[in-house]
């Protein structure tokens, strides 16, 4: 049950990330009452498409990849997230 959740969350994740032909600068998310929001739309995009290059629950490379980003680079608060975080922000956005 859960692999095919997986799968299903895969799945979706490429086909929204298709749709544009610049996902890391043109993706965009529309949220609904979202009094917690922890990421800016930046972070947001880069974490989807992080997420989507490495595989859902591979959330030390999305981690890894903050990291190495000159994008994040002077992001302490991003790069200081423990794994977890950044893989509920992950599973959120997916």
């Amino acid at each position: 049950k859960k692999l095919n959740l997986v799968k299903v969350v895969e799945t979706a994740t490429r086909t929204f990330v298709s749709l544009f032909d610049n996902p890391w600068q043109e993706l965009e998310f529309t949220f609904v009452n979202v009094k917690d929001k922890v990421f800016t739309l930046e972070e947001d995009r880069h974490l989807l498409c992080w997420a989507h290059k490495y595989g859902y629950g591979q959330w030390d490379a999305v981690k890894m990849a903050i990291r190495r980003s000159p994008d994040f680079r002077f992001d302490y608060y991003l790069r200081s997230l423990p794994t977890d975080a950044i893989g509920k922000g992950c599973e959120h956005l997916m």
